[in-house]
């Protein structure tokens, strides 16, 4: 490609077009314009548009066409134009955008004689299509030939045939569709012509039709071309056999392998599409606002572990709780727009399975959300994995406790009502505890044998703990006991004395010597409108010391004025 310039000045993008015989030069929409204004004074010009219906517009500045050569009315003129002409005028137009240009004769209200006419492609450079209208004595008439429309291929066709089907009379659209010169289709019977799949239904349709005078339903079959391709036909057969004025059956027919081969093409991707989202592993789904499902794989219901649902509702079935809650407040998220993703427990049968809910809105061309479309994806391994994470950063690495941040976020939880155990009715407590002479065991039997000591108290005060209560070493010799549910103070202390005697009643054998270890015990209890999580535990470790000081071997609750 490279640029020209034409009678405006203006330098134009050269296309090589095929508008003419192999034997004439290819010119560019530019170079054609710039001929016709130089060789034939008489022309004048409109502009037209490229795209949508042809209508005309102003001629652009940018083509620099003196004022006195721009056709006056131009929408007069071809309102004007004979039928004929008209349709003429449209050829040329579709042909021009399909080659560049095209051109032909026809006679154009307000020349006396007449009229060349030629369309050129200008839509890359100046946006618009250009006609030129000269005189036909005037005119360039090479470039009249080479640039001459294409007639149309042909969509509609007509044929008539006898009772048993042989075609009586075809017309020339029929002839050209097919390829055939129309003496070589008479007298030949239409089931030799339609495609062997296609018989059966057009046998069908062809009995159905002789027992009714007048027209048939719609029928489409395929007819072979003489090159052996077929094309998709629509035949209406209309029964005048017993119509004295004809004796025959009209069959009015439609060229539609385009619109077939289209609807081919979608089934096509419609299955390339099916095989595809079988084979991921995650579940997918496109619903309506209304949440009804409008497709759905396969493994969606192996992960929701409901088969045969029909709504996005039934498929979350077996969420519940908050989990449930927050999965409808994703999906009315989605369809106001937002794109959201929840990870829930789902209830299936032999256990519980985590999967990840995804959803974003579908929209329409002008912005409008008219769906929903989501996934769903089983992240059980990974929450499982995550968990245990979470479980180490938060254990005691010697004692399998949990550690002091580990102890305090679960207080801080359940004072706050979330977490396990935070919708048991009550108060909650903490139960300090502190080895009584410790270090002792350090220095006579080692760190070894003290760090073993360490693991068998932190046992026996997990055996001693009620269920759902949680047991932490908060540092050295100190541990924790954290209780959701506990309905009182008296409450929390008879829980702490009996982990004092169960974890302390009997002696530890150290290095083949019986030790008998004793634990300061300090409680603290809160209704859930008290403390934060440190202050509680420092209430509770106050009243250990309490304890500890007074020589106390039972739990002393803290007691603000003490």
């Amino acid at each position: 490609m490279h640029g020209s310039v034409s009678a405006s000045g203006q330098t134009s993008h050269r296309t090589a077009i095929g508008w003419g015989p192999t034997s004439t030069p290819a010119l560019t929409p530019a170079e054609a314009l710039d001929h016709l204004l130089r060789h034939h004074p008489e022309a004048v010009v409109a502009a037209i548009t490229g795209n949508g219906s042809p209508r005309s517009v102003a001629v652009p500045d940018s083509l620099g066409i003196d004022p006195r050569r721009i056709l006056s009315d131009p929408e007069g003129c071809v309102a004007r134009l004979a039928a004929p002409d008209q349709v003429r005028l449209a050829q040329l137009w579709a042909s021009a955008r399909r080659h560049g240009g095209a051109a032909d004769a026809l006679h154009v209200p307000g020349f006396e004689s007449p009229t060349h006419l030629y369309m050129l492609d200008m839509r890359h450079d100046h946006g618009v299509m250009v006609a030129v209208v000269s005189p036909a004595d005037a005119g360039d008439e090479h470039l009249t030939d080479t640039l001459r429309p294409t007639p149309l291929p042909a969509r509609l066709a007509k044929a008539t045939k006898d009772g048993v089907g042989r075609l009586k009379w075809v017309d020339d659209g029929l002839a050209r569709i097919l390829g055939h010169h129309a003496a070589d289709l008479v007298g030949r019977r239409i089931t030799d012509l339609t495609h062997p799949d296609d018989r059966e239904l057009a046998i069908v349709g062809w009995l159905e039709m002789l027992d009714h005078p007048g027209p048939s339903s719609p029928v489409r079959v395929r007819y072979r071309r003489r090159d052996g391709s077929w094309v998709w036909m629509e035949v209406v057969n209309t029964n005048r056999l017993d119509d004295p004025d004809h004796g025959d059956v009209l069959a009015e027919m439609v060229d539609i392998s385009d619109r077939m081969g289209a609807l081919e093409a979608i089934r096509a991707r419609d299955q390339l599409l099916h095989q595809l989202t079988e084979t991921v592993h995650v579940g997918l789904f496109h619903a309506d606002l209304g949440g009804e499902l409008l497709y759905a794989n396969s493994r969606l219901a192996d992960l929701t572990g409901v088969w045969g649902a029909k709504t996005i509702s039934e498929h979350i079935s077996k969420v519940g709780g908050d989990d449930r809650a927050r999965l409808e407040g994703a999906v009315a998220a989605a369809r106001a727009g937002g794109e959201t993703a929840v990870e829930v427990a789902v209830h299936v049968e032999g256990g519980l399975r985590y999967c990840r809910f995804s959803f974003r809105p579908l929209r329409s061309g002008g912005g409008e959300v008219t769906g929903l479309t989501g996934c769903v994806e089983d992240v059980t391994e990974a929450v499982g994995e995550r968990r245990a994470l979470e479980i180490k950063a938060a254990s005691d690495h010697l004692t399998g406790c949990l550690n002091r941040l580990g102890a305090l976020t679960l207080l801080d939880e359940l004072l706050g009502g979330r977490g396990p155990g935070a919708d048991q009715p009550g108060g909650t407590a903490v139960i300090f505890l502190d080895l009584d002479g410790f270090k002792p065991i350090n220095d006579r039997f080692g760190h070894a044998a003290g760090d073993w000591a360490l693991v068998r108290v932190a046992d026996r005060i997990r055996s001693s703990v009620r269920s759902g209560d949680a047991v932490g070493r908060f540092g050295g010799d100190e541990f924790i006991v954290v209780c959701a549910g506990v309905t009182s103070p008296e409450q929390a202390l008879s829980v702490a004395s009996f982990i004092g005697t169960r974890a302390f009643g009997e002696p530890l054998e150290i290095g083949g010597e019986e030790v008998r270890l004793r634990a300061s015990l300090g409680v603290a209890w809160s209704d859930g409108r008290g403390p934060d999580a440190l202050t509680l535990v420092g209430q509770a470790d106050a009243a250990m010391y309490r304890a500890k000081r007074d020589g106390l071997t039972r739990p002393v609750l803290y007691d603000r004025a003490a």
